[in-house]
């Protein structure tokens, strides 16, 4: 362990610039699939990157891999589905050129799936998501979803 003033302040400024640059990865993780940016979205992960939902309730799990079918799925979801991420500050391991978080989320969400048929969704739960140092900055290479409460409102036409 490097004992040098100047080594252990490099040390302890690389260790937060990491950090920040994965705060601002989980920013542009809510944007670009709140908005419905699926290049974008899938840009966020590693070329062989995963996306997997837990089974819940009746709802069977799911898992996505590799970007371009992350950027499908991205468009499938959000081309009926407009929501907003709402998201805690992860609390991030680091080591190396990688990383692991617990991250709390709330998805709040309003499905058009008839003219007639309007359903609102809040979903919460947390992501653990391991991460790794790639090319230009840090990607996503696993992200785990698991919702545990989620509660839904349906409207129908008048």
């Amino acid at each position: 362990m490097a004992t040098d003033p100047v080594d252990l302040l490099a040390a302890r400024l690389a260790l937060t610039e990491a950090r920040l640059d994965l705060y601002g990865l989980e920013g542009r993780y809510a944007r670009t699939w709140d908005t419905g940016d699926a290049a974008g979205w899938a840009d966020l992960f590693t070329d062989e990157g995963v996306f997997e939902m837990a089974a819940v309730g009746g709802e069977p799990g799911r898992r996505v891999e590799g970007r371009p079918a992350l950027a499908a799925f991205c468009n499938e979801y959000t081309g009926t589905v407009t929501g907003l991420h709402l998201l805690h500050l992860p609390e991030i391991s680091l080591e190396g050129n990688r990383a692991t978080s617990r991250l709390h989320f709330e998805f709040r969400a309003v499905l058009r799936s008839t003219p007639e048929l309007t359903q609102q969704s809040s979903v919460a739960g947390y992501y653990d998501t391991t991460y790794v140092l790639y090319g230009s900055g840090w990607r996503i290479a696993h992200r785990f979803e698991k919702a545990v409460t989620r509660q839904r409102a349906v409207f129908y036409d008048l």
